[in-house]
């Protein structure tokens, strides 16, 4: 179990993971003691069976204001680790949804991105800033936002500046639904829990699968379905799944 003092608050309930980022001064930017603590939580989410689905969101008012310049700013810091778990966010194999608080920032935006996908508070607010401090993003930013929101939205974003309140992300297609800040991680828990509602095995290929069509063809998409279908089929107990 976590206290109210760790980094990262962790809570299990109904086969939802529940990770808040708990740093509020700082605007929950990542340090190295948040950076282990979220590494560690992907590592039981993926393990750990009676886990269906997690929800990632940010202690008070911001979701995440990137990395922690008072850790990371000198040009030898090692960055590895942050790049490592931003990358094993969308590698891990159970759906993760991002609940966005507050402001979702350089890095905090590409953790939001590397989830498989956002609900908003109406209090969110998106925005890049790798171009002003001098960083090339290593979580995968370019690739993800480009997905998101298109490319000269995301060329907006990452060369002009430009940002986007929960509304505004809202039309570009960068989050899913926005709420009210008081409704916020409850709906987040809401959807996790029907997702664990389902079969896990549909889910993780389903996931895959959608996974696999960004950047694609439809006639590779569509051969890969096939495999996932057959491999579905030779798995499923009920005649309703062997029929579809």
């Amino acid at each position: 179990m976590t206290s109210a003092q760790d980094p990262l608050l962790v809570t299990k309930d109904a086969g939802v993971l529940t990770l808040t980022m708990n740093r509020p001064p700082q605007r929950n930017a990542l340090s190295p003691g948040l950076v282990s603590a979220f590494a560690a939580a992907l590592a039981d989410l993926a393990h750990d069976d009676s886990l269906g689905a997690c929800v990632v969101t940010g202690a008070g008012s911001a979701f995440c204001a990137g990395l922690d310049f008072a850790a990371y700013a000198e040009a030898s810091a090692d960055r590895t680790t942050v790049t490592a778990l931003l990358h094993s966010i969308g590698r891990t194999p159970k759906p993760i949804i991002a609940a966005v608080n507050g402001p979702a920032v350089t890095g905090g935006l590409e953790l939001a991105l590397a989830c498989d996908w956002i609900i908003a508070s109406e209090n969110a607010l998106f925005f890049d800033t790798h171009t002003r401090v001098g960083a090339y993003p290593g979580g995968g930013l370019p690739a993800y936002l480009v997905e998101a929101v298109g490319l000269r939205t995301a060329k907006a974003m990452t060369l002009g500046g430009l940002r986007l309140d929960a509304a505004a992300a809202l039309r570009a297609g960068l989050v899913a639904e926005v709420t009210s800040p008081a409704e916020l991680l409850n709906r987040g828990t809401e959807v996790a829990r029907t997702i664990c509602m389902h079969d896990s095995r549909l889910v993780g290929m389903l996931r895959a699968g959608l996974n696999e069509a960004v950047g694609r063809t439809t006639e590779h998409t569509l051969r890969a379905g096939e495999e996932h279908l057959r491999a579905w089929r030779a798995s499923a107990d009920t005649t309703f799944q062997r029929s579809h």
